[in-house]
């Protein structure tokens, strides 16, 4: 995932905040990359499907503990297994979660190492999802005094200048 330096910035300080919340006015530019972020993100944080599993899973069916290569119980065994992780996004079934599978089972994994491996970076990719969400949500800046409509009134700085300049010749005072 590349985000621009100012949205890597929000998104990190929404992480980093106390209540999770992105309570601070945000640039028109950075929400808009938020919007469209978020909505890749929600694409990708799709859950992984039973197929992608036992493709993923294809390393492991060497180590000790395995089913054996009987498609019935191969399916079986799979089947446990993504009961465990089936509403994990397939992101987090990456490389690394795979390298950390292979050092860290010497046996056939049961769900929750399973979950184990992938559980990080499942919250990582929620997390960011809900940032770029908050980011999203957050109140948008006000306008500054430059760009409000400026009405039939004086400017405020005038008509205080005439006022004094009133008061000071004695005729608009009591």
């Amino acid at each position: 995932m590349e985000l621009s330096p100012d949205l890597r910035h929000h998104v990190s300080e929404v992480l980093r905040s106390n209540s999770g919340r992105c309570t601070w006015t945000v640039p028109p530019n950075v929400r808009r990359e938020a919007r469209a972020e978020a909505e890749r993100f929600e694409r990708l944080c799709r859950p992984i499907e039973h197929s992608e599993l036992e493709k993923w899973m294809s390393f492991a069916f060497s180590l000790p503990g395995a089913p054996p290569p009987d498609q019935r119980k191969k399916a079986q065994a799979i089947a446990a297994l993504y009961g465990a992780v089936c509403n994990v996004p397939s992101m987090a079934f990456d490389q690394h979660a795979k390298t950390r599978a292979s050092r860290q089972w010497k046996w056939w994994p049961t769900p929750a190492s399973l979950y184990e491996v992938v559980r990080d970076k499942e919250r990582e990719l929620y997390s960011t999802l809900g940032a770029l969400r908050q980011i999203v949500s957050a109140p948008k800046p006000r306008a500054v005094e430059s760009d409000m409509p400026r009405g039939p009134y004086p400017e405020p700085g005038r008509a205080f200048s005439d006022l004094r300049s009133k008061i000071s010749l004695g005729t608009g005072g009591a």
